[in-house]
């Protein structure tokens, strides 16, 4: 037996046993809508859990990928049984975050005409033979695809690697999906390290907590300065009430005129 066909029994065989590994958890579906919550459970067994048995509810396993989609389901479905909302309604949500996604999937799967027509207009008609050919048009080019990746990696790997060379930079371009994550990395993942760095390094220790330490630093010299005169005499705290009372009478008769000191003009 070659090396290839060596090769390709190994490949048919890894694909078939990663298919019937997954086969007993695929099950049919008619609508997306019927996946809203059916999110699986999962027992944690790699934590002290004490007496307990621990499930957490994969709620990410949701269309959207959050648990989001189960109230905009039932706000829309509740709308629509009490006649607030009907085809040809508009859903209106001030989000920016998960609850728009899934009002966005549940308004637009069920058949409200207009629910994005503001931003896109009204759809394109499209019959049913332009539809079906669509279809079985991107049907064969799914099996096209597969039959050739079919026959160059499992059947003649030689041949992998022969385009490979012979293509040169055309492939190492593609096989990098077109350095679209490398540009995103230099462009924004890096930039945003950095930043966050000097945020963690600088200015968090050095202008936030200096900041905060300075004021505590502040009160705590000016407590040790009055600690001073906390005695715990009866007479020390009469004299210095004593002297404060005096320095208010002057105050306010150098402001009404009496003393040589005029205040406030």
């Amino acid at each position: 037996m070659g090396k290839a066909e060596a090769g390709a029994r190994s490949v048919k065989g890894q694909m078939l046993h990663l298919f019937r590994r997954t086969l007993p958890s695929v099950y049919l579906t008619r609508s997306v809508l019927d996946l809203i919550g059916d999110t699986p459970l999962i027992e944690v067994t790699r934590i002290d859990r004490g007496p307990c048995r621990l499930f957490l509810k994969l709620e990410s396993a949701n269309p959207s990928g959050s648990l989001k989609d189960r109230p905009a389901r039932t706000m829309i479905e509740a709308a629509e049984a009490d006649g607030r909302l009907a085809p040809g309604g508009t859903i209106v949500e001030a989000t920016a975050g998960n609850t728009g996604l899934g009002l966005a999937l549940v308004g637009g799967y069920i058949p409200i005409a207009s629910f994005l027509s503001p931003v896109f207009g009204q759809p394109a008609e499209v019959g049913t033979a332009a539809f079906w050919g669509l279809a079985g048009l991107t049907l064969a080019a799914s099996a096209i695809g597969f039959a050739i990746a079919y026959v160059i990696y499992a059947r003649r790997p030689e041949l992998a690697v022969a385009w490979r060379t012979r293509l040169g930079p055309i492939h190492t371009l593609v096989e990098h999906k077109y350095y679209v994550d490398e540009l995103y990395d230099r462009v924004f993942v890096r930039p945003g390290l950095a930043l966050a760095r000097f945020l963690n390094d600088i200015v968090e220790p050095r202008v936030i907590d200096g900041a905060v330490n300075g004021v505590a630093d502040f009160f705590l010299l000016e407590a040790r300065e009055f600690r001073l005169i906390q005695t715990g005499r009866v007479s020390s705290y009469a004299l210095w009430t004593l002297g404060g009372a005096i320095g208010v009478v002057l105050v306010v008769a150098a402001f009404l005129g009496y003393l040589p000191v005029r205040l406030g003009g």
